[in-house]
């Protein structure tokens, strides 16, 4: 029995493009520019407003693709920021010193992306660590892909013997570790800033990733917003896809010829 040589070829190019898709990047930087927006602006918020900074970090990227996000506030502006930082925190359910829980992210998160997301569809989810098989090192492949795919991911820090959680915002990685905006690192501000600080990984278990960054952690999980920019793929598919086309187009016209 013979086997089509365009079904061989056809298979050939798929495992090719799988492959070169599935490989893992030793650096990334997300498009566009991401605030750094401080948490302790305002005196109202105290000093565990993170959650909601990060978030706005977050939310002024994802405005890229959907300025209605903003509110027609202009990008960097203090009074427009601070509004929608402050409007984030109570959606959250933030307190000036007790912090966010996970699920208020995530529930303020579809309240506020419901009201303001002109339309679109976004969805949240959060992630731990321990609920994945292999624990921290597919959480942090995770993280990879969902910021690569156009996802904003938000970690979920945990201090080294406390109980004290930390949000940030995930910008990249390279091979040291991943790197992130701080919204602790600059408290006393609220405009764009070029800090792009790494929080080295070192090491993964069940409980997360363990990171070397101001007294070392762990990041336990991690919040995702899922939005239209994710449905855009990456440059290098289109690349990849026209690609395996050609040389498939090729062998095919060799094969009948």
């Amino acid at each position: 029995m013979k086997v089509c040589p365009v079904k061989r070829i056809s298979l050939f190019v798929m495992i090719t493009l799988v492959t070169l898709l599935s490989a893992r990047a030793d650096s990334y930087t997300s498009p566009g520019t991401t605030p750094d927006f401080g948490q302790e602006y305002l005196p109202g918020w105290g000093n565990s407003w993170c959650a909601p900074t990060a978030a706005a970090d977050g939310i002024y990227w994802l405005s890229q693709y959907n300025p209605s996000l903003l509110q027609g506030y202009l990008p960097g502006d203090n009074i427009g920021a601070s509004a929608i930082i402050s409007q984030l925190g109570a959606d959250m359910g933030t307190t000036p010193y007790g912090g966010t829980s996970a699920a208020g992210m995530v529930s303020g998160l579809h309240n506020y992306l419901g009201l303001y997301g002109g339309g679109q569809a976004y969805s949240v989810s959060v992630t731990y660590a321990m609920d994945l098989i292999g624990g921290g090192s597919n959480l942090l492949e995770d993280m990879e892909l969902d910021l690569m795919a156009g996802q904003d991911v938000l970690p979920l820090i945990i201090w080294n013997n406390s109980n004290i959680g930390h949000v940030v915002d995930m910008t990249g990685w390279n091979t040291s570790g991943i790197t992130i905006k701080d919204p602790d690192a600059n408290p006393s501000q609220l405009f764009w800033s070029d800090e792009d600080l790494t929080a080295t990984i070192t090491g993964t278990g069940a409980d997360g990733i363990g990171i070397s960054y101001d007294g070392g952690g762990v990041i336990e999980g991690f919040v995702d917003i899922t939005g239209p920019a994710s449905s855009a793929p990456e440059p290098g598919t289109f690349i990849l896809v026209g690609l395996g086309v050609t040389v498939l187009s090729r062998r095919v016209r060799r094969a009948k010829g």
